[in-house]
């Protein structure tokens, strides 16, 4: 089995993002996994999990690299669940943790809870990868969050038309 979580990232807009900084995030995760799939061939392999990011499907401002890496992660892992259907593909699509991870070395926490970010507990975020392990659910891509900001959902997610019901005037979440 190959298990990959590696990464890094910065905080700048694109047009202020040196190039150098933006191949340096994109490689970790694209030569990461392509170095460990050299070394360990999709014919030999009964697993490829790697942990993926929310952003690589919602996007963010400042985060256009990450955003990059992880979305190119995520297909290489839908490609190789393709190809190789008896391996067991998951791409964690995490928003940030609250005790651990990328988010809390880099000091990003308060930043994203002011922008209406709930980070997920330890706990929780095992316990979904847990989940993922023993369903076997079909696809390889799956998204753990806690709460979102709107915009970051609204690039999750469709748009939600109901019809207003009593209870149901203002959808606050969806």
């Amino acid at each position: 089995a190959i298990f990959h979580g590696a990464g890094v990232t910065e905080f700048h807009s694109l047009r202020d993002k040196p190039l150098e900084e933006f191949l340096k995030c994109v490689r970790i995760k694209t030569r990461g996994l392509y170095n460990l799939l050299a070394a360990v061939p999709p014919t030999r392999l009964e697993a490829l999990h790697v942990i993926s990011s929310v952003l690589g499907n919602s996007g963010m401002r400042g985060q256009t690299d990450y955003t990059f890496a992880n979305a190119w992660l995520d297909e290489a892992v839908r490609q190789i669940q393709a190809a190789y259907p008896a391996i067991h593909c998951l791409s964690l699509g995490y928003s940030v943790w609250t005790d651990t991870g990328l988010g809390k070395r880099s000091g990003a926490l308060d930043l994203l809870r002011a922008f209406g970010v709930t980070p997920v507990g330890l706990e929780e975020g095992v316990a979904a990868y847990r989940q993922l392990l023993t369903s076997r659910q079909s696809g390889s891509r799956f998204i753990i969050t806690g709460r979102l900001s709107a915009d970051l959902e609204a690039n999750l997610y469709p748009s939600f038309n109901h019809q207003p019901l009593r209870f149901l005037e203002k959808v606050l979440c969806w």
